[in-house]
């Protein structure tokens, strides 16, 4: 909830840094101390969890381009693109002589007894305007070329950031090959000969660590 609108309300991100630091040591504390100790699991990954939270990212990334986009246009420029858009009209000139009356609309004569000026892109019925059309397309534009921007940074970041450093990788095939070297001699041991290499032996490295781990135990 905080990372789809955090754009509305930034420091959310602070305060829910500050509780969860405190609900974490609070929980690690009746975990450790008025619980008994839960039995371990051994996990790859965190799961379904990982699309669950890319997606949530995506959306995300969406919402807050999106409520920025509102905000910025609402409170900063919400004459800037309308400006720039039109600038090449005949109804006001460089010196911008004009661009008020341009920015108004007339109220249909037959709804009112007098003259009604508002602030929106209509004709004299009430109907939106080409150029009211046109100025949804560029806002929605700007939206889509950011997003697609955000998402390319974060895309960049992770093809050049590994997901497992070099070093804990290179451990990692250390202790498969120490887990396969352990069970070929294990089965040395049981059986008096060793028909594979420890290089070669088959099987699932998760399977072979939990015998290893058993063995040790």
């Amino acid at each position: 909830f905080i990372t789809i609108f955090v754009a509305a309300f930034p420091l959310a991100p602070l305060f829910a840094l500050l509780n969860n630091w405190f609900e974490i040591r609070l929980d690690a504390h009746k975990l450790v101390c008025h619980t008994r100790r839960p039995a371990p699991d051994r996990a790859n990954n965190i799961g379904v969890w990982f699309p669950i939270l890319t997606f949530i990212a995506h959306i995300a990334v969406i919402s807050n381009v999106s409520i920025s986009h509102s905000i910025h246009i609402r409170l900063h420029t919400q004459n800037a693109i309308p400006l720039r858009n039109g600038s090449n009209r005949q109804d006001y000139d460089q010196s911008l002589t004009g661009y008020v009356n341009y920015t108004l609309a007339t109220a249909p004569a037959h709804t009112m007894n007098n003259t009604c000026r508002y602030r929106d892109w209509r004709d004299g019925s009430g109907a939106h305007t080409p150029f009211y059309w046109k100025l949804q397309f560029v806002r929605f534009a700007f939206i889509v070329v950011f997003e697609h921007l955000v998402f390319s940074v974060c895309r960049l970041i992770d093809l050049l950031v590994p997901d497992i450093p070099v070093e804990v990788e290179h451990k990692i095939k250390r202790e498969r090959y120490l887990a396969r070297q352990a069970l070929t001699d294990l089965t040395v041991t049981t059986d008096g000969v060793a028909d594979e290499d420890p290089d070669v032996v088959d099987g699932n490295d998760d399977e072979l660590l939990n015998v290893i781990d058993h063995d040790h135990t």
